[in-house]
C-alpha cells in the first residue's frame, strides 16, 4: 500500500534537504556543504585549534603559556595577558592575528591592533604579523601596518590620538579579533573606542603587555572582579627557569638567566622595574612617592623621531666621592613630521635619551666630555638648563661654549616644576629610552657611582604626604635627588617656568585635550 502523500519519506536532494525544500533552503545548504568542503581542505580545518596552525602550516613553536594564552583567545571573548618581558608576547598575539584571518572566509573576519606609540605597532607587533604572513605563505599582501585580501583590507595596526574615542569606527566583520600589545601604556579613552568593536559573540579582544603601572586601565582588567579571563605569565616561570624542555632556538630567544642576573643586580628585587618586567606583576605604589604618573610603560621603543629642540637639565655637584651627585638629562622636543609622514609621536612631546650621574674626583671634566660627546653625535647645540643658585656651574660650563640658562627660582619653584614634569607623565608627552633605565658608565666603558635615571626618579618621596586642601603640597625629601633636580630644569627649558596662576605654557595639553585648572 503506498502511503499518503503527506506521510510519505521526501526524497532527498543533494544537500540532504527534501526535494520540495525552498530554494532559499537549498541554497543555504549547499553554501554551508561547500563551507564545510573548503575548511577541511584549508586553514579552516584549524578553526578550533590555533596551536595547531602555529605549530602546523606556520611551522613554529610555542611553549606553555603562548599554547594557554591561544586556547584562551579561542575560548573567551576577553583576555587579558600581565606578562614579564621576552617571554614571546607579541609573538604569540602576531600568530593569533594570522590564525584569524587565515581559518574564516575573506570579507568576514577582521583583526585591528593598537599600542601606545606607533613605532610600537610598526617595528613590534607588525614586523612579527609579517613574518608569519611569509612562513605561512598565507593569501594577500602585508605592508608595515596593513593586510591586504583581493583587494580589500583585512587587517590593520594603528596609533590613534589618545582622546579620540572613536578611533576605531567603521570596522564592520562577523569576526573581529582586537589586540591591545603592551596595553598598560594605552589610555583609557581607546579602551572605550576598542570595545566599539567587540559587540558580537564572535569577537575577541586580546590585551597583552607588562604590568608596568597600577595606575591603568590594564590594572583593572587584570583585577579578579574585572570579567576578563586573565593570565599570568611569570618570567621564572618561563622555560629558562624550569624544567620545561623547548628547543634550542626558542630558549635563546626568551628570557634569560644573564639578564636577570644583571637585573637584579641593578634594579634590585623590590623595584618596579623588576615587579614588572621580571615577575610579570603590577609594582606596589610606595606612599609618599612624588612621580606616581612615571611608569615602564612610557619607555620609548625603535628609532627616535625627528627633533626640533634638544634640551638638557644639570646639577652640578662637588668633586669628592662623599658630595651630592653631578647628573645631566638631555632630550629631544619631536618635531612635526613632514607632510605624508606619519607622526610616530605627538609634536612637541619629550624623549630623554641620555643621562649622566657619577661623583668623585674629575667628575666636572667627565660631565663636560659626555656633553660635547653628545652635541658632537647629534651635530647639535644643547639648550641647557640649570639651578641660578649654582653659578660655579653656570660659569664653568658658558666658559667651555655651552648654551646654558639659569632656573627660574623663588618661592615653591620645587613643587611647580615637579608639576611641569607630572603633567607631561599624565598626559602621554613624556619618554626614555632603555638607556634610562641602566646605570650610566662613564666614557672609558667602566662603571661610575650613580644609579638609572628610571630609578632615581621613582624613589624621590615627599618629606610630608601632600595635602589637596593646601596651595603647595610638600616638598621632596632632599636626598639623591640630582637627577630629579636635573630632569626638573630640562622641563622648565621647554615648557617655560609656571607661575602661581598655572603653567606657562598652551591652554591645550600636547596631546590636544582641554588642559585643565590646577596643577597635578
Amino acid at each position: 500500500m503506498t502511503a499518503p502523500p503527506e506521510l510519505a519519506e521526501p526524497r532527498e536532494g543533494r544537500a540532504g534537504l527534501g526535494i520540495d525544500a525552498r530554494p532559499e533552503e537549498l541554497a543555504a545548504s549547499l553554501a554551508a556543504q561547500a563551507l564545510r568542503h573548503r575548511r577541511e581542505r584549508g586553514h579552516g580545518r584549524y578553526l578550533d585549534d590555533p596551536v595547531g596552525f602555529i605549530c602546523g602550516p606556520l611551522h613554529e613553536e610555542l611553549w606553555s603559556k603562548q599554547r594557554e594564552i591561544a586556547e584562551a583567545v579561542r575560548d573567551h571573548r576577553h583576555v587579558a595577558v600581565r606578562s614579564a618581558h621576552d617571554t614571546g608576547k607579541s609573538f604569540i598575539a602576531s600568530r593569533l592575528a594570522a590564525w584569524w584571518l587565515a581559518v574564516h572566509e575573506p570579507g568576514e573576519a577582521f583583526v585591528v591592533t593598537t599600542a601606545p606609540t606607533f613605532a610600537q605597532v610598526r617595528a613590534i607587533l607588525w614586523r612579527e604579523i609579517h613574518r608569519a604572513h611569509q612562513r605561512g605563505r598565507l593569501p594577500g599582501r602585508v605592508n608595515q601596518t596593513e593586510w591586504w585580501i583581493d583587494g580589500e583590507i583585512v587587517a590593520y595596526g594603528r596609533k590613534p590620538a589618545d582622546y579620540d574615542e572613536h578611533a576605531f569606527q567603521g570596522i564592520h566583520a562577523r569576526y573581529v579579533l582586537v589586540i591591545l600589545d603592551e596595553a598598560c601604556g594605552i589610555p583609557r579613552s581607546l579602551w572605550t573606542a576598542v570595545e566599539t568593536l567587540a559587540t558580537n559573540e564572535h569577537s575577541r579582544v586580546l590585551a597583552i603587555g607588562n604590568p608596568d603601572t597600577p595606575l591603568s586601565q590594564f590594572k583593572h582588567v587584570c583585577d579578579e572582579d574585572s570579567g576578563w579571563h586573565v593570565i599570568h605569565v611569570d618570567g621564572l616561570q618561563s622555560p629558562n627557569f624550569t624544567d620545561e624542555v623547548v628547543s634550542d632556538s626558542l630558549s635563546e630567544l626568551l628570557l634569560s638567566p644573564t639578564w636577570v642576573g644583571e637585573r637584579r643586580e641593578e634594579w634590585g628585587v623590590d623595584s618596579a622595574l623588576w615587579s614588572s618586567k621580571v615577575r610579570g606583576e603590577f609594582p606596589v605604589v610606595p606612599a609618599g612617592q612624588v612621580y606616581q604618573e612615571l611608569s615602564a610603560s612610557q619607555q620609548w621603543y625603535g628609532e627616535l623621531p625627528v627633533f626640533s629642540r634638544i634640551v638638557g637639565g644639570a646639577d652640578i655637584g662637588g668633586a669628592n666621592d662623599a658630595a651630592h651627585m653631578t647628573a645631566g638629562v638631555l632630550a629631544g622636543v619631536v618635531a612635526a613630521q613632514p607632510k605624508g609622514e606619519r607622526q610616530v609621536a605627538p609634536e612637541g612631546a619629550l624623549i630623554r635619551f641620555a643621562h649622566f650621574e657619577d661623583a668623585g674626583p674629575n667628575v666636572h671634566d667627565r660631565f663636560v666630555d659626555w656633553l660635547r660627546s653628545w652635541e658632537h653625535r647629534l651635530s647639535r647645540r644643547v639648550e641647557l638648563r640649570m639651578d641660578k643658585s649654582q653659578m660655579f656651574g653656570i660659569s664653568m660650563l658658558q666658559q667651555q661654549g655651552f648654551q646654558v640658562q639659569p632656573s627660574k627660582g623663588g618661592a615653591d619653584s620645587v613643587w611647580m616644576g615637579i608639576n611641569l614634569q607630572r603633567r607631561r607623565m599624565a598626559d602621554g608627552t613624556s619618554f626614555f629610552t632603555e638607556e634610562l633605565t641602566r646605570a650610566p658608565v662613564r666614557g672609558d666603558g667602566t662603571p661610575g657611582l650613580g644609579r638609572s635615571w628610571f630609578s632615581r626618579m621613582t624613589n624621590v618621596r615627599w618629606a610630608q604626604q601632600p595635602d589637596e586642601d593646601r596651595a603647595v603640597p610638600g616638598v621632596p625629601i632632599k636626598r639623591d635627588d640630582d637627577t630629579a633636580d636635573a630632569d626638573r630644569y630640562l622641563h622648565e627649558a621647554v615648557d617655560g617656568f609656571p607661575t602661581a596662576r598655572g603653567p606657562a605654557v598652551s591652554k591645550r595639553t600636547l596631546g590636544g585635550r582641554k588642559r585643565a585648572r590646577s596643577a597635578v
